[in-house]
């Protein structure tokens, strides 16, 4: 996804592997619910190994039916250990896409 050389695994395992991965999986939702994700990830200044300092990563959830703005996202991630990320649940994700198509 982005450079994570010289990283230690338990950095890995709480960022990209947690709280940037439950984004993603949030994202996946979203299309497996028949929505169309425009999704921008911007890496922060580089450090000397390749790695960003910090990663933004904007969405948009646009229902295709419609063409309309669903639900808009954006998190701005430290590359670094103890990152967070809540994310919506099924469920949420198909109620809100129900109340735009009606």
């Amino acid at each position: 996804m982005f450079p994570q050389i010289g990283v230690l695994l338990e950095t890995l395992k709480t960022f990209t592997a947690s709280a940037y991965w439950t984004m993603m999986n949030e994202s996946s939702v979203w299309v497996k619910a028949g929505a169309e994700v425009r999704l921008d990830v911007r890496l922060g200044t580089m450090d000397a190994s390749g790695r960003p300092g910090i990663v933004d990563v904007r969405y948009e959830v646009i229902d295709p039916t419609t063409g309309r703005l669903v639900y808009p996202n954006e998190h701005l991630f430290n590359n670094s250990a103890g990152q967070g990320f809540s994310r919506l649940t099924r469920k949420e994700i198909a109620e809100r896409l129900e109340i735009e198509r009606r």
